[in-house]
């Protein structure tokens, strides 16, 4: 039987497709072997390389790892992604005792990990204004606020994942500072934003603004770009194409800017990246929903939920409008030297 379902493991990362990955979610989700689990998380995280996931709809957000759990004393905290896929983890680990609290913050990024790790034992009032000195970054666009615990153990261990992916070792303190934190109880195939939002009926919402112009006006976004040195070949064409000409009509440069973009967007946004850029509207969304910036948070998932669906990422017109933001920030700057 075991055999059996390792085999049904292996077809399905061999089939690639939604349907196969919201499957391999749901063996990971009933299994009772552990090591059959593990493959089927495995086989999950080959398919999102490729930016293949599990179905919002379908899928439990939190899948248990463990019916064991003791009473949550840990608490968490972590900002929006950045659109360079950073984010602040902050963690406020309680003393047995009453003592001092340590205070823990660590940078993260989704594709090469724990960047820093530092931590201070401070006092209840001490910690109480760090806590807000961050609260008081949302006028500047930072968001930040509690998350669920366990999720922020998640998100942590799916850093380090990142780092042995890499094979670079975890940034001093780390180590020591994971039996205080702990393991997650649960996998997250999907993010938790969809425990508030349906990933269906948000895309029906006429109330929200489709616009991914809209969605880069905001303050959480409006410093999303890729990188300009990413994008550096294509500037001198852009360039070209923006620019006064009297040899081409601006229907002709229009035309111009628009194969610039869907070449360079196709280019750069390889699946990996562009399921990436999936979970960083998703996770940045539900923080803005736990702010109570629920219009915000509903942009965010629609342009998650078009960018994730099949077909051609140039099609995509968040996709379109990051790559021709980049272009503009990018021929500016040459400008500028």
């Amino acid at each position: 039987m075991l055999d059996n379902e390792r085999e049904r493991v292996e077809a399905l990362l061999k089939e690639a497709t939604g349907d196969a990955a919201t499957a391999l979610a749901e063996i990971e989700r009933r299994a009772d072997n552990k090591e059959l689990r593990k493959e089927a998380r495995r086989a999950l995280y080959l398919l999102s390389t490729q930016g293949i996931r599990p179905q919002a709809e379908v899928v439990a957000v939190a899948e248990a790892l463990s019916d064991d759990r003791p009473m949550e004393t840990l608490r968490a905290y972590a900002t929006a992604y950045d659109g360079a896929g950073n984010r602040i983890l902050f963690f406020e680990i309680p003393e047995p005792d009453g003592g001092r609290p340590l205070a823990v913050q660590m940078m993260i990024n989704d594709i090469t990990g724990v960047q820093t790790c530092d931590s201070a034992r401070l006092t209840r009032p001490d910690l109480r204004l760090r806590v807000q000195q961050f609260e008081r970054l949302q006028g500047d666009g930072l968001a930040f606020v509690e998350i669920a615990a366990d999720y922020g153990r998640w998100l942590l261990a799916e850093a380090r994942a990142r780092l042995r992916d890499l094979n670079r070792p975890s940034p001093s303190g780390v180590m020591e500072l994971l039996p205080r934190i702990g393991e997650p109880g649960h996998h997250y195939p999907v993010s938790p934003v969809y425990e508030a939002v349906s990933a269906k009926s948000v895309l029906s919402e006429s109330l929200i603004d489709h616009d991914p112009a809209a969605l880069f006006a905001l303050s959480w976004f409006e410093n999303w770009f890729l990188a300009v040195e990413d994008v550096w070949r294509a500037l001198a064409d852009w360039a070209g194409a923006t620019g006064a000409s009297e040899d081409d009509t601006e229907a002709q440069r229009a035309v111009q800017r628009e194969k610039i973009v869907r070449e360079v967007a196709t280019d750069l946004l390889t699946p990996h990246l562009r399921a990436c850029y999936v979970r960083r509207l998703e996770d940045s969304a539900e923080i803005l929903w736990r702010l109570s910036h629920e219009a915000d948070a509903k942009m965010a998932v629609i342009h998650a939920q078009e960018l994730a669906a099949d077909g051609p990422v140039a099609d995509v017109p968040f996709a379109r409008l990051l790559v021709e933001r980049t272009l503009v920030v990018g021929v500016a700057a040459l400008e500028e030297k």
